[in-house]
């Protein structure tokens, strides 16, 4: 076993916890691997399933297992982790549903947000249960205490194993129990339930002598819990992030009734070629596919291009790509007004910009801070010194100009970069001193004014909250925005701007 004294809260302590949970799932893992799975119906829903979620055929082959172990003896509690949109919350309601046999209740913490609202919920599951096995209605008790619900989940288990004994007579294996599961989605709110409740939660099992599992399911690894979680080890499943491939399988199942599936593919891997950098979240990649893909076969359609002229088409599309990874992606247009947008004819099309900028009344450093916001987000670091050092304009043109990359639809395309405070403080006090003449003496009011950027959603916070230093942004603001607010203050944007028209 590690050594786990390194400190309370030091990142040793930990990995090193991370580490001896993941070794004891692996050995549960194996032993589990080598359980044979007797239910034919089973196995063959689980192929359909690992057909349905590529790339997660181990965490379904997991959960399957724990459920048909599950009548002999269930694993008291479960941890499910891995990162947003990576499919965990269906995989585990897809499991959950091919195994009837194991009675579930599956909450959601964001819904049910107190004890009382949880503990309601599970009670319904398994009163529905209990009601679907016997023609008798059964009263629930209202719980507002762990103490409370343990006893009432006890009482309601007991007589669900009643009526299952009696339902498979004398025949039955003696091994084989009644089961519930608990399934919790957003299980890290569990923490805002108390200090020892999530401790006594995972240890329900030991609490009303019951066949009960209970699974969690959160974005947060389990390392985050050990504080809260007392000296209990769940069983752990991870679901890492997809890869290139799964991804891409993943979406070719999206292919549209009566379109050719070949060109879906080539598609595909051309959002996936352009999305890798700035996206990764499996929902919105699947979102501006759907959006995108009627205006790629457009020309097809119109015999304009023909299918097996790739580049073509990419040339065609490159337009409404800009336009989307500056609205869409940004979640500053609705499907619908992007949609109407794009049904204007050519000759009339515009492009609106992210918000209307005199709908917003900036103070005149805050306004100059955004626009360094932006320039830190669309300019390589590694051309700041040559573009702010240059006293001369004209000097500083010809320097924007030949630092300007070859492509010039590659950062558009990718969208904002995230940036270090430190340069966007750089890059401001470099505009300010040439606008005014003068020096800024109080950082305070700037790192004030950054703050309220954030708070407007004008800028993103791209770091967590709770890490302090080398805190990291991204400008949230879209080329016809900034460009209207620099107007507004007679501020030359173009000289400062690398690959921008």
């Amino acid at each position: 076993m590690p050594d786990l004294s390194s400190g309370p809260n030091g990142s040793d302590s930990d990995s090193s916890v991370s580490r001896f949970c993941s070794s004891i799932s692996d050995m549960m893992i194996v032993d589990l691997g080598d359980a044979t799975c007797h239910d034919e119906s089973a196995i063959r829903h689980e192929d359909g399933l690992a057909a349905e979620f590529p790339g997660r055929e181990s965490q379904i082959r997991s959960l399957s297992r724990l459920l048909e172990l599950a009548p002999l003896q269930a694993i008291p509690a479960v941890y499910i982790q891995g990162l947003p949109a990576t499919g965990k919350t269906t995989v585990v309601k897809s499991v959950l549903a091919i195994h009837p046999n194991v009675p579930h209740g599956f909450v959601d913490c964001v819904q049910f947000y107190t004890p009382a609202l949880l503990f309601g919920e599970i009670l319904a599951a398994f009163q529905a249960a209990l009601e679907e096995k016997s023609a008798e209605l059964v009263s629930v008790p209202r719980c507002t205490s762990l103490s409370e619900f343990a006893a009432a989940i006890s009482g309601l288990f007991r007589s669900y194993e009643r009526i299952m004994r009696d339902e498979v007579g004398d025949g039955a294996d003696d091994n084989s129990r009644a089961a519930f599961c608990i399934a919790v989605d957003n299980a890290d709110r569990l923490r805002d339930f108390g200090p020892t409740f999530l401790m006594a939660f995972l240890a329900l099992q030991e609490q009303t002598e019951c066949n009960i599992s209970v699974i969690l399911i959160s974005s947060l690894p389990w390392a985050r819990f050990i504080g809260v979680a007392g000296s209990s080890i769940p069983f752990i499943i991870d679901f890492p992030q997809y890869t290139h491939s799964a991804v891409k399988q993943i979406l070719a199942l999206d292919c549209p009734a009566g379109e050719d599936r070949s060109i879906f593919i080539t598609f595909v891997g051309l959002v996936q070629e352009i999305l890798q950098k700035p996206c990764r979240d499996l929902n919105e990649i699947r979102y501006i596919v759907r959006l995108l893909f009627p205006k790629y076969v457009e020309p097809i359609k119109a015999g304009t291009i023909k299918a097996h002229e790739p580049n073509k088409l990419y040339r065609n599309i490159t337009v409404h790509f800009k336009e989307v990874l500056d609205k869409l992606y940004l979640r500053t247009i609705s499907s619908h007004d992007w949609d109407s947008a794009s049904s204007v004819p050519a000759g009339r099309q515009t492009v609106e910009p992210l918000t209307n900028s005199t709908d917003i009344d900036l103070p005149r450093y805050t306004s100059f801070l955004l626009i360094s916001s932006f320039i830190a987000s669309y300019n390589p670091a590694k051309m700041d010194q040559r573009v702010f050092a240059l006293k001369s304009d004209r000097r500083r043109s010809r320097a924007v100009k030949k630092a300007a990359p070859k492509s010039k639809l590659q950062q558009k395309v990718l969208g904002p970069r995230p940036f270090t405070v430190e340069r966007l403080m750089a890059i401001f006090f470099a505009i300010m001193t040439e606008v005014e003449d003068s020096a800024i003496k109080c950082l305070l009011d700037i790192q004030m004014q950054l703050a309220t950027l954030i708070s407007r959603k004008l800028v993103v916070r791209i770091t967590a909250e709770d890490r302090i230093d080398c805190m990291k942004c991204k400008c949230n603001v879209n080329f016809s925005f900034i460009s209207a607010l620099a107007r507004r203050l007679h501020f030359d944007l173009s000289k400062f701007l690398i690959d921008f028209d």
